[in-house]
């Protein structure tokens, strides 16, 4: 009977060379991966996305069956990183091997070819180079090179959903810096950070609000949960719940582990990635022994080639397609996809193509762009081949409208409601910000927020010559509406004044007074709605409070 690898088309494969599976320092790492380059220059690319504190190159190598260099429409986006922590040495040791062994296979080996052929793939073997030079062999669990040159935990050093602004917050480090631009430029789909010192799958989120070690999921645990075991499973001893010596009451069922459940952490790269871009990041940690002697990667490579090929295979999962405009056909990029019940979006990227992973189930996709009507489809996602849904997106009749007599304030073709006090008072800032000498917010009585508009708002003798209008809106949390129209009015003749001779002298001969939502309410987190209400729902307490905001006008 075949195994598992042949019966999936891997039955012939030339192996890395034996000699090649040694530890590579900085310099021996750079002239391996120029060799692979050299080897395969029609299906790689080398390139660096930066320098470490020290100077060294932040290498990646590309395999792509067609056009290195660029991304091709409808193909994803895949990345490995290693050696983030510089003395856990085996994910750069087995990402170099797994380079090589691309190199040696594309023209060989079907899945080889197929999956570079329709994925582009980058390889990172080491984030913190100069970590890695200061480490040593046999350090089975220590922390010498664990940190860059200056000293600093790079998986702590990312922004992060529950520690954004604090003071303790420790300078963002060239390698995080140059990691953070390399996702903004690529569209990646699916990604892992490679790391030693446990046997196991790990998946986000990493913290919790409170720093507890408790569950934290994310919206998309499930598919987590999934791509996870893509991993753990195909390795020879990862379900085994196989315990490393140092950690002996460590337990991980089904070889997997919820971040923050392990142990809570702040500023790691997953979370990041999931939040930040459209990427979902695993971190796999692949070996007990954080620095083995090199006569041990072989084992380690033995373990971790096929399972690093089936969690690439994952990018291939979920829906795919296109978003283009109804119309002329363009392709339509930062097109929000979203899932009903799942609370996160993934974006278009500038060829109109997406990628939304998903585990297996029924789910309805919405498409949303400002400016175009919405377009929703329910697929249903198999383990197989990812689901191909395209979209056709139509420009709303506002949006034509808007060009023409709105001077195309995108923010005013918005569909939502701003939804608490705070959120006007917040736009009004930003809008007396962007006008300075036509626009002046204050705060009133009861943090009431007040706009006035006047080509002459720095001139006191305008201020009590020019004759004033005052437009109130939002008396109650109900009318919310009310509020959208004056503070759309306010952008409206703010963006006028210097494209318009009849608001130009309307404002330079009136000054104009809009208070977009008078209601008042001591939490600024207050919601506003639009559903019907009585008199009743608005208590006396709220209309005095309102009257005297306006009486200080």
């Amino acid at each position: 009977m075949r195994s598992d690898r042949e019966r999936k088309g891997f039955k012939d494969y030339v192996s890395v060379d034996s000699k090649s599976l040694v530890h590579h320092n900085y310099d021996a790492l750079t002239a391996y991966l120029h060799r692979i380059h050299s080897a395969c220059p029609s299906v790689t690319r080398l390139y660096s996305i930066g320098k470490s504190v020290q100077n060294r190159e932040l290498w990646v190598i590309e395999f792509s069956g067609q056009s290195p260099g660029s991304h091709r429409p409808g193909v994803p986006e895949f990345k490995y990183v290693g050696n983030m922590h510089g003395n856990e040495v085996v994910s750069r040791e087995v990402l170099l091997y797994l380079a090589d062994f691309f190199c040696r296979n594309y023209d060989r080996t079907p899945l080889v070819k197929d999956l570079l052929a329709s994925t582009r793939v980058h390889i990172m073997p080491s984030m913190n180079p100069d970590g890695y030079e200061s480490s040593h062999a046999g350090d089975s669990n220590g922390v010498v090179g664990r940190s860059n040159a200056n000293g600093i935990d790079l998986n702590r050093n990312f922004p992060d959903q529950f520690r954004a602004g604090e003071p303790d917050e420790k300078p963002e480090q060239p390698e995080t810096a140059a990691v953070r631009a390399w996702l903004a430029r690529w569209p990646f789909v699916l990604s892992a950070n490679l790391h030693g010192g446990a046997v196991v799958a790990n998946y986000p989120f990493d913290g919790t609000k409170e720093g507890a070690s408790v569950y934290s999921k994310a919206p998309d645990d499930a598919t987590f949960r999934q791509l996870a075991r893509a991993y753990s499973s195909s390795h020879p001893r990862m379900t085994s719940q196989h315990r490393c010596p140092a950690y002996l009451t460590e337990r991980f069922t089904d070889g997997i582990t919820n971040g923050a459940q392990w142990y809570s952490l702040y500023g790691g790269m997953q979370d990041y990635n999931y939040l930040n871009t459209n990427c979902f990041e695993l971190t796999l940690e692949l070996s007990c022994n954080k620095h083995p002697y090199a006569a041990e990667l072989p084992r380690y490579w033995s373990e971790n080639f096929y399972p690093l090929l089936v969690f690439m295979s994952a990018v291939h999962k979920g829906v795919r397609g296109f978003v283009l405009d109804f119309d002329t056909g363009a392709p339509l990029s930062a097109v929000s996809v979203l899932v009903d019940g799942i609370d996160h979006a993934v974006l278009t990227a500038q060829d109109g193509d997406y990628w939304r992973l998903l585990a297996p189930g029924s789910y309805t996709l919405r498409f949303v762009k400002r400016g175009y009507s919405s377009y929703s489809a329910t697929v249903t996602v198999t383990d197989e081949a990812a689901v191909q849904l395209n979209a056709t997106l139509r420009i709303r009749p506002f949006a034509d409208w808007s060009a023409a007599q709105d001077f195309n304030l995108k923010a005013n073709l918005a569909s939502e409601y701003l939804p608490t006090i705070a959120d006007y008072r917040q736009q009004s800032k930003d809008l007396a910000r962007q006008y300075p000498g036509l626009v002046a917010v204050r705060s009133l009585a009861d943090g009431v927020t007040a706009l006035t508009l006047c080509g002459r708002i720095d001139d006191d003798d305008a201020k009590n010559s020019l004759p004033g209008a005052l437009l109130v809106g939002t008396l109650n949390k109900f009318e919310s509406a009310t509020g959208e129209v004056l503070l759309r009015l306010a952008r409206h003749l703010a963006a006028g004044y210097n494209q318009s001779d009849e608001l130009r002298s309307l404002l330079n001969n009136l000054r104009i007074t809009i208070v977009p939502v008078l209601f008042s309410s001591s939490n600024n987190s207050t919601k506003l709605s639009i559903n019907n209400a009585s008199s009743a729902d608005c208590s006396n307490t709220e209309l005095l409070s309102s009257a005297t905001a306006v009486e200080s006008l």
